[in-house]
């Protein structure tokens, strides 16, 4: 396996159609010579032949393209080098055109010289005739080799061309946030306003965090009663590292999985194991029976242009994606990779379709592992089960109507938060900002869990509307009533973390007497039993 690192791209009022609904197409370049470059190649054409772009309304719009590339902080986008290589196309395409219609002059005449060959009866003519027309097939001969060598020069900067305009985010609502992580706003919390601190915490310095969230809830609930307290665990109270890998629970072991896959992956043991499971089938139960969402059992492998397609970069140096080689030839240019996300084969998964307008919303909840080489820098914040190169996750994934996309997205956060909320969790919605919009978010939130041992929240789940990003990358359309096909909009939320979720569980519900509280939601799936105890 080779690893590679996540495509982060992502300001721009709502202007949909700013990429266009029709795309402009030429013909691909072959590969030229070895095995590894054809399926490089054919990559590259499959994503290409699929994705629309309008090059004169973006270019259009270029100013205000540079801007939403500016408060996204994205050094690799850039309009102007679209705009340049579009012109530079542009007298390649006439130079086509010229050379076609003179090869067009060309065998008219040769077909009409032909023709008063074949009926002449003088000798002399027809040699004459035979002459010309010979002439004139080495003309064409000529045009013709002209006519490839232009059209390879056309395929060569289309594909530069493409490479660009793939680096271009998709749009930002003006309501979004601009900035970093730190300017991200809250916009809501869960009904759990407990927020447990270890023992031997200095609770000052907490203390401008509580004030924070009280305050904030204030102006979003101006009418509760019910604010944000700092609670002290019970003295035996561990993080979930050193209870999990304690003897008498034995729930996680990294040192035994460091032996055989490296570091950051772990065996999940005994009932954080079954703890596994019974989260994954609680969501999925809930998704499919309350809110009829449709179940797939995902693959982990996806073809790059695929993983490229959904805003993700499966190759190059920075990628955060493991590619994977099915051959000596593939070992240089891999042309599969694992998925980051069950968002990617649930995008897949929409291919070319067409959807009517009527069937919408289609909504898709999938389940697998996902893999990551990115796992964050050592030390406290990133310990344990918080980052890991593999772990479990339930998706959602909708495809609506173009104009229904945000009314969906506030659809997938409520479910989220009713999810957290019959966990028992401390949370917090956040409105994420410019700079942390990923390449194909219109609009990201983010919701967060108390998490006792970082003393903070921690990520536990996102929700994003891709708007017709990932769509005009998919060929995926909805028929309207008018029976003309637009590009859909796709929208991605996880359901459930499955790690990060567990840490919070087990962090968040110790009791005083050495068990830990399982959510009620989760007995059912847990042999009926309301409390975790260590082995005895």
């Amino acid at each position: 396996m080779f690893v590679g690192r996540l495509m982060r791209t992502g300001r721009l009022g709502r202007a949909t159609t700013l990429f266009g609904e029709r795309a402009w197409m030429s013909g691909a370049k072959k590969a030229e010579t070895t095995k590894e470059k054809e399926d490089v190649q054919t990559q590259e054409q499959i994503l290409f032949g699929r994705t629309q772009f309008n090059f004169k309304t973006l270019i259009h719009f270029q100013d205000a393209v540079r801007e939403n590339i500016n408060q996204r902080n994205l050094k690799h986008a850039s309009i102007e080098k679209v705009s340049e290589l579009y012109q530079q196309q542009l007298p390649i395409t006439n130079q086509l055109i010229a050379i076609q219609t003179l090869r067009n002059k060309t065998a008219d005449e040769i077909k009409e010289l032909s023709y008063r060959m074949k009926k002449s009866t003088d000798e002399a003519e027809k040699k004459s005739l035979k002459e010309q027309v010979d002439l004139l097939i080495e003309k064409g001969k000529e045009q013709r080799i002209e006519q490839e060598t232009v059209k390879n020069q056309k395929s060569e900067m289309y594909q530069r061309l493409m490479e660009e305009a793939l680096k271009i985010p998709n749009t930002t609502p003006p309501s979004v946030p601009i900035g970093d992580e730190s300017h991200a706003r809250i916009v809501s919390f869960g009904p759990n306003r407990t927020l447990i601190y270890p023992p031997q915490t200095n609770v000052s310095t907490l203390e401008p965090l509580l004030s924070e969230s009280n305050q904030r809830l204030k102006e979003i609930e101006p009418n509760t009663s019910q604010g944000f307290e700092l609670v002290p665990a019970h003295e035996g109270w561990r993080d979930h590292l050193a209870l999990g890998t304690s003897p008498e629970w034995d729930l996680i072991d990294f040192e035994q999985a460091s032996l055989v896959t490296g570091s950051k992956f772990c065996f999940l043991k005994r009932d954080a194991a079954l703890l596994e499971l019974a989260l994954q089938t609680w969501a999925i139960n809930k998704l499919v029976g309350k809110y009829d969402f449709e179940l797939l059992a995902t693959p982990d492998i996806v073809l790059n242009n695929v993983a490229q397609s959904c805003g993700f970069q499966p190759r190059g140096d920075n990628t955060q994606m493991y590619s994977i080689v099915g051959s000596k030839e593939e070992m240089e240019n891999p042309v599969k990779c694992l998925v980051g996300t069950a968002e990617i084969p649930l995008a897949g998964y929409n291919i070319d379709r067409v959807y009517n307008a009527s069937d919408l919303p289609k909504r898709f909840v999938g389940f697998g592992r996902c893999f990551r080489v990115e796992t964050g820098g050592a030390g406290q914040h990133n310990r344990g089960l918080y980052r890991l190169h593999q772990f479990t996750k339930v998706e959602m994934f909708s495809v609506t109507q173009p104009d229904h996309s945000d009314e969906e997205l506030e659809f997938l956060v409520k479910i989220q938060q009713e999810l957290f909320s019959e966990l028992g969790l401390p949370f917090r919605v956040l409105d994420m900002p410019t700079e942390e919009l990923g390449a194909s978010a219109h609009r990201k939130y983010d919701i967060e869990a108390w998490m006792p041992s970082k003393q903070h929240f921690g990520e536990v789940s996102s929700a994003s509307n891709c708007t017709n990003y990932q769509a005009r990358r998919l060929n995926l359309k909805v028929k309207m009533g008018d029976q003309k096909t637009q590009l859909a909009h796709t929208l991605n939320a996880t359901a459930c973390a499955i790690p990060r979720v567990i840490l919070a569980i087990l962090e968040n519900h110790q009791l005083a007497d050495g068990s830990i509280r399982l959510p009620s939601c989760l007995s059912p799936f847990m042999g009926g039993r309301t409390h975790l105890s260590p082995r005895k």
